[in-house]
């Protein structure tokens, strides 16, 4: 049969890899440069990612497959990642460190997590999930304002898809980090794995490297239309030309796919589509000659004083850093909002104030920088997610048409859950599209 797949990022490429090399499999990306969010920038001397990934997963065999694409490439890393609270840094995750904090902030925090109101209560939203696991002290001192502050609803809004496989900590831990007895958590993301330089677009290129040869990926192929006689799938692209394909897999945004569709969808999916919501993010690379910020990884920073939630410095990563100090900053927004349209020169100032005010870089020290505009960046799982993005997955599942990736699924899943999900669906089709003999 001849597969068509639209999107060129990890699931994309991934499906490409695992499908039946009987097949004759084509990938279209849109973009000249394949990789979707799994792309790197270079900047003096740098490499930057959409977003700082990270090469780790609690699935052995999935992660055991990611390190075999790549074996002489990846570097291991413990994380060293921090959360910046009133000129403070507290180790991630918060709850394992309250001794860091004020004292009487931590009493609190230990206080209002030992006699907590709300544990016997079964929560409803990210909000009631995050009061009944770790109290009103530690919810309203960070998850709260973190979380709000990424996903640009307040918690009390958004389901608990992200949060409900989230266990509750042991009761001596909260208690023994208060006292400055602290015990590392969230244990299976310590340590990862990192490409040694160029970024995790050299990890990707390695993806892309073990295609095998029944697979080709065309990039800078944009889809502009995707028309089905009931037999075989019509994909006209932005170049003119219109290929014809037995099975097309979707691995495009869903809010891509729908306006290129040449048929008629209910009123029901295009409303369920309407409201599946989702940020985009100003992400890019800030050089200074130096700073304060210590052999640290990320910093996440609730503050609504700082525009930016989280700045990762990437000397951290690689082998043999450039002399200078490069931060990648991450600042999602609505695309309605103020922010969304910010000049570059409002987002340098901004970024500037913000590394300022955290005392972690001066000013005088700055040396360049480089912004980017992701569109497609978070998913938001409010509370109608799970039924719209069920709505309209069913729909495409009923015109013969799988999905797989973050905005494919519209799932906010990193690229070791994209990876375990294409295994599955490749899997799953490899068995229902047999290959003739």
């Amino acid at each position: 049969m001849k597969l068509g797949i639209l999107g060129g990022g990890v699931a994309g490429v991934t499906m490409g890899r695992l499908l039946n090399q009987g097949h004759e499999i084509t990938i279209l990306e849109s973009e000249p440069t394949a990789g979707g969010l799994a792309r790197s920038f270079p900047f003096h001397g740098f490499s930057y990612d959409v977003g700082p990934h990270i090469i780790f997963s609690r699935n052995r065999a999935v992660l055991d497959h990611m390190l075999a694409l790549a074996p002489d490439s990846l570097m291991p890393h413990e994380r060293s990642n921090q959360i910046w609270y009133k000129g403070r840094l507290i180790k991630y995750p918060f709850e394992n460190f309250l001794g860091l904090l004020p004292a009487d902030e931590a009493a609190h925090c230990v206080d209002t997590f030992l006699h907590n109101p709300y544990e016997d209560y079964v929560p409803q939203n990210m909000l009631q999930f995050f009061l009944r696991t770790f109290g009103a002290g530690i919810t309203d001192t960070y998850l709260r304002p973190y979380n709000a502050k990424i996903w640009k609803y307040d918690p009390a809004f958004l389901d608990l898809q992200m949060v409900e496989r989230i266990p509750k900590p042991p009761a001596e831990d909260i208690v023994a980090g208060a006292r400055g007895e602290f015990k590392e958590g969230y244990t299976h993301q310590v340590h990862f794995y990192y490409p040694r330089r160029g970024g995790i677009q050299v990890f990707f290129d390695k993806m892309v490297e073990a295609l095998p040869a029944n697979v080709l990926l065309l990039s800078g192929k944009a889809v502009k239309s995707l028309a089905s006689d009931g037999v075989r799938w019509q994909v006209g692209c932005s170049d003119g030309t219109t290929l014809e394909f037995d099975r097309v897999i979707n691995c495009m945004p869903l809010h891509e796919l729908f306006p290129c569709l040449q048929f008629e969808t209910p009123q029901a999916v295009r409303h369920s589509l309407s409201r599946l919501r989702y940020n985009s993010m100003w992400v890019g690379l800030v050089v200074f000659r130096k700073d304060r910020a210590g052999h640290n990884f990320a910093f996440n920073v609730p503050q609504e004083d700082v525009l930016f939630h989280r700045i990762s410095k990437l000397n951290f990563l690689g082998e043999d850093p450039p002399a200078e100090s490069a931060f990648l900053f991450e600042v999602t927004f609505r695309e309605e909002s103020p922010v969304a349209s910010y000049s570059t020169e409002q987002l340098k100032e901004e970024i500037l104030k913000g590394f300022e005010f955290m005392d972690i870089a001066s000013r005088e020290d700055f040396v360049d920088i480089d912004i980017r505009r992701v569109k497609y960046a978070y998913v938001i799982y409010d509370l109608m997610h799970r039924h719209n993005a069920d709505t309209v997955l069913g729909y495409l599942h009923s015109v013969g048409m799988p999905c797989c990736g973050r905005f494919a699924e519209f799932e906010y899943v990193n690229m070791d859950n994209v990876i375990e999900r294409a295994m599955k669906l490749a899997a799953r089709l490899n068995e229902e599209w047999l290959v003739e003999p």
